[in-house]
Protein backbone atom coordinates (compact mmCIF):
# COMPACT_ATOMS: atom_id res chain seq x y z
CA UNK A 1 0.00 0.00 0.00
CA UNK A 2 3.03 2.61 0.71
CA UNK A 3 4.60 1.84 -2.41
CA UNK A 4 1.15 2.16 -4.49
CA UNK A 5 1.04 5.47 -2.69
CA UNK A 6 4.59 6.78 -3.05
CA UNK A 7 3.92 5.75 -6.85
CA UNK A 8 0.62 7.87 -7.05
CA UNK A 9 2.32 10.51 -5.39
CA UNK A 10 5.32 10.81 -7.55
CA UNK A 11 3.47 10.83 -10.65
CA UNK A 12 1.65 13.43 -9.84
CA UNK A 13 4.60 15.43 -8.62
CA UNK A 14 5.86 14.86 -11.80
CA UNK A 15 2.74 16.14 -13.70
CA UNK A 16 1.96 19.39 -11.68
CA UNK A 17 5.80 19.91 -12.17
CA UNK A 18 5.19 19.62 -16.09
CA UNK A 19 2.45 21.99 -15.86
CA UNK A 20 4.02 24.85 -14.13
CA UNK A 21 7.27 24.55 -16.58
CA UNK A 22 4.35 24.51 -19.60
CA UNK A 23 2.74 27.84 -17.73
CA UNK A 24 5.79 29.78 -16.32
CA UNK A 25 8.79 28.55 -18.71
CA UNK A 26 7.70 28.17 -22.63
CA UNK A 27 7.89 24.02 -21.61
CA UNK A 28 5.62 22.03 -24.98
CA UNK A 29 2.49 20.71 -23.87
CA UNK A 30 2.37 16.72 -23.17
CA UNK A 31 2.04 14.75 -26.41
CA UNK A 32 2.11 12.07 -24.98
CA UNK A 33 4.55 8.68 -24.42
CA UNK A 34 7.59 7.72 -22.63
CA UNK A 35 8.99 9.83 -19.89
CA UNK A 36 10.79 12.14 -22.26
CA UNK A 37 7.34 14.01 -22.43
CA UNK A 38 8.22 15.75 -19.29
CA UNK A 39 11.16 16.73 -20.98
CA UNK A 40 10.58 17.91 -24.87
CA UNK A 41 11.27 21.79 -25.35
CA UNK A 42 9.39 23.52 -27.67
CA UNK A 43 12.10 24.59 -30.29
CA UNK A 44 14.98 25.63 -27.87
CA UNK A 45 17.17 26.60 -31.56
CA UNK A 46 14.76 29.14 -32.18
CA UNK A 47 15.42 31.16 -29.53
CA UNK A 48 18.27 33.89 -29.56
CA UNK A 49 21.00 35.48 -27.29
CA UNK A 50 23.04 38.82 -28.50
CA UNK A 51 25.41 39.81 -26.34
CA UNK A 52 26.52 43.64 -26.69
CA UNK A 53 29.85 44.28 -24.85
CA UNK A 54 30.43 48.01 -24.04
CA UNK A 55 34.18 49.11 -24.00
CA UNK A 56 35.22 53.06 -23.61
CA UNK A 57 36.40 52.66 -27.55
CA UNK A 58 33.30 50.90 -29.02
CA UNK A 59 30.77 48.67 -29.11
CA UNK A 60 31.34 44.66 -29.50
CA UNK A 61 28.79 41.61 -30.52
CA UNK A 62 29.96 38.87 -28.69
CA UNK A 63 30.39 35.37 -30.22
CA UNK A 64 27.95 33.42 -28.06
CA UNK A 65 28.82 30.31 -29.07
CA UNK A 66 31.61 30.17 -27.06
CA UNK A 67 29.58 30.42 -24.23
CA UNK A 68 28.54 26.61 -24.21
CA UNK A 69 26.51 24.87 -21.42
CA UNK A 70 25.31 28.36 -19.59
CA UNK A 71 23.88 29.49 -23.00
CA UNK A 72 22.49 26.18 -24.15
CA UNK A 73 20.85 25.68 -20.43
CA UNK A 74 19.07 29.53 -20.77
CA UNK A 75 17.99 28.31 -24.44
CA UNK A 76 16.56 24.95 -23.12
CA UNK A 77 14.78 27.03 -19.77
CA UNK A 78 14.15 30.79 -20.87
CA UNK A 79 14.18 31.81 -17.30
CA UNK A 80 15.06 35.23 -15.50
CA UNK A 81 17.06 32.95 -13.15
CA UNK A 82 18.89 31.48 -16.35
CA UNK A 83 19.13 35.14 -17.77
CA UNK A 84 20.94 36.17 -14.93
CA UNK A 85 23.69 33.08 -14.28
CA UNK A 86 24.06 33.73 -18.20
CA UNK A 87 24.73 37.49 -17.69
CA UNK A 88 27.05 36.88 -14.72
CA UNK A 89 28.69 33.87 -16.84
CA UNK A 90 29.26 36.08 -19.57
CA UNK A 91 30.61 39.17 -17.21
CA UNK A 92 33.36 36.88 -16.01
CA UNK A 93 35.15 36.29 -18.96
CA UNK A 94 37.95 37.86 -20.53
CA UNK A 95 36.46 38.89 -24.05
CA UNK A 96 39.18 39.54 -27.21
CA UNK A 97 38.24 41.08 -30.55
CA UNK A 98 38.34 38.88 -33.04
CA UNK A 99 38.99 41.08 -36.56
CA UNK A 100 35.55 39.90 -38.18
CA UNK A 101 32.89 42.35 -38.55
CA UNK A 102 29.16 40.94 -37.92
CA UNK A 103 26.20 42.45 -39.59
CA UNK A 104 22.92 42.38 -36.82
CA UNK A 105 19.31 42.98 -37.53
CA UNK A 106 18.30 45.48 -34.49
CA UNK A 107 14.87 45.76 -32.80
CA UNK A 108 13.90 47.95 -34.97
CA UNK A 109 15.02 46.18 -37.89
CA UNK A 110 17.71 48.27 -39.08
CA UNK A 111 20.64 46.42 -40.28
CA UNK A 112 24.11 47.80 -38.54
CA UNK A 113 27.53 46.06 -38.76
CA UNK A 114 29.82 45.30 -35.36
CA UNK A 115 33.24 43.77 -34.90
CA UNK A 116 33.16 40.90 -33.04
CA UNK A 117 34.59 40.12 -29.61
CA UNK A 118 35.54 36.14 -28.76
CA UNK A 119 36.99 34.13 -25.82
CA UNK A 120 40.67 32.81 -25.29
CA UNK A 121 39.97 29.57 -27.04
CA UNK A 122 38.94 31.11 -30.21
CA UNK A 123 41.02 31.02 -32.81
CA UNK A 124 40.56 34.08 -34.75
CA UNK A 125 40.99 35.94 -31.16
CA UNK A 126 43.88 38.64 -31.14
CA UNK A 127 46.06 38.16 -27.60
CA UNK A 128 45.05 41.80 -26.12
CA UNK A 129 41.62 41.84 -24.01
CA UNK A 130 39.29 44.08 -24.37
CA UNK A 131 38.42 45.94 -21.12
CA UNK A 132 34.47 46.21 -21.24
CA UNK A 133 32.59 48.88 -19.12
CA UNK A 134 29.44 47.07 -19.96
CA UNK A 135 27.47 44.45 -21.03
CA UNK A 136 23.91 43.67 -22.74
CA UNK A 137 21.78 40.53 -23.34
CA UNK A 138 19.05 40.31 -25.11
CA UNK A 139 17.10 37.05 -25.32
CA UNK A 140 13.95 36.16 -27.68
CA UNK A 141 12.27 33.50 -29.35
CA UNK A 142 11.28 33.61 -33.28
CA UNK A 143 8.46 31.65 -34.51
CA UNK A 144 7.14 31.47 -38.07
CA UNK A 145 3.42 32.79 -38.11
CA UNK A 146 2.12 30.37 -40.86
CA UNK A 147 -1.16 31.69 -41.89
CA UNK A 148 0.55 34.88 -42.66
CA UNK A 149 4.05 33.62 -43.32
CA UNK A 150 5.64 36.58 -41.22
CA UNK A 151 8.27 35.89 -38.37
CA UNK A 152 7.78 37.39 -34.87
CA UNK A 153 10.50 37.84 -32.40
CA UNK A 154 8.81 37.15 -28.70
CA UNK A 155 11.29 38.90 -26.33
CA UNK A 156 12.52 36.13 -23.38
CA UNK A 157 13.79 39.18 -21.38
CA UNK A 158 17.03 40.63 -20.92
CA UNK A 159 20.28 41.27 -18.64
CA UNK A 160 22.25 44.35 -18.36
CA UNK A 161 25.71 44.07 -16.64
CA UNK A 162 28.21 46.98 -15.76
CA UNK A 163 31.32 46.97 -13.01
CA UNK A 164 29.52 48.90 -10.38
CA UNK A 165 26.06 47.38 -10.51
CA UNK A 166 26.75 43.86 -11.41
CA UNK A 167 23.89 42.12 -13.40
CA UNK A 168 20.77 42.68 -13.35
CA UNK A 169 17.86 41.14 -15.52
CA UNK A 170 14.66 42.79 -16.84
CA UNK A 171 11.67 40.82 -18.60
Amino acid sequence: MRLFLLLVTGSLAILFNHFYHVTYNDLSQWKGGGMGMFATQDAPGTRVVSIMLETPEQSFIANNQALGRSLAHFNAMPTADNLLSLCRFASNKVWLPSGTVRTVTLNDQTLRSYPVAGLSGDKTSSHQPLTVTAAQLVAWKTSLNVPTGTLTRTPLGSAHWNNTEGCRVKH
